[in-house]
């Protein structure tokens, strides 16, 4: 059983059940918001610190979802944390508090730094790095990081994955002091 999805230019962890006997147990911890997902972003240009939090409303428009300052539209919520940042592109973390479609991506451009590769919302406008990148690699967003009680043991399991190695020497090439960037690097991955 997959008990919830990424976009399908979006790296990363996903659950799946093998035995069915938790499947309510599993759909449970998602539907109660049980579950930490953290991801991993480089966008086009420089985030700033205090943008740690973007709340607001997203709404579908046709093929599209838009950003929304009102209802109508579903309420989202993301938190985000600077990793790493220059003028050209910055390394970031983020946090869904909500689980809306496209939320990362939308509350990424409500700030004016979409995605780098990012097709759908940011298809136009980028250096001819980014049009190579776009074109070799999928969208710079990667589901690194999941938190969540064991539904059967209650015990706390951490699932950890790195972005793919393509990511050292792209996206995250230029994307602020490459000493901060390995340091962080290793922190998150101490392993890797």
């Amino acid at each position: 059983t997959l008990y919830h999805r990424l976009d399908r230019e979006t790296s990363g962890l996903v659950i799946f059940g093998k035995d069915s006997r938790i499947d309510a147990a599993m759909t449970r911890i998602f539907e109660q918001k049980q579950i930490r997902k953290s991801y991993l972003a480089v966008v086009q240009g420089r985030w700033l610190p205090q943008w740690n939090r973007v709340e607001n409303f997203l709404r579908k428009e046709s093929d599209r979802w838009s950003n929304q300052s009102a209802p109508p539209g579903q309420e989202a919520l993301t938190t985000f944390r600077l990793l790493a940042a220059a003028d050209e592109k910055s390394w970031i973390e983020a946090i869904p508090k909500t689980g809306r479609t496209h939320q990362i991506r939308l509350h990424c451009l409500a700030k004016g730094r979409p995605i780098l590769g990012d097709q759908l919302y940011n298809p136009q406008g980028k250096t001819d790095d980014e049009a190579h990148l776009q074109k070799v690699f999928p969208q710079a967003l990667h589901a690194y990081r999941l938190d969540f009680k064991h539904p059967k043991t209650g015990s706390i399991l951490r699932v950890i994955d790195p972005p793919p190695n393509y990511w050292t020497s792209n996206f995250l090439n230029g994307a602020g002091d490459p000493a901060t960037i390995k340091l962080v690097w290793k922190k998150l991955f101490p392993e890797a």
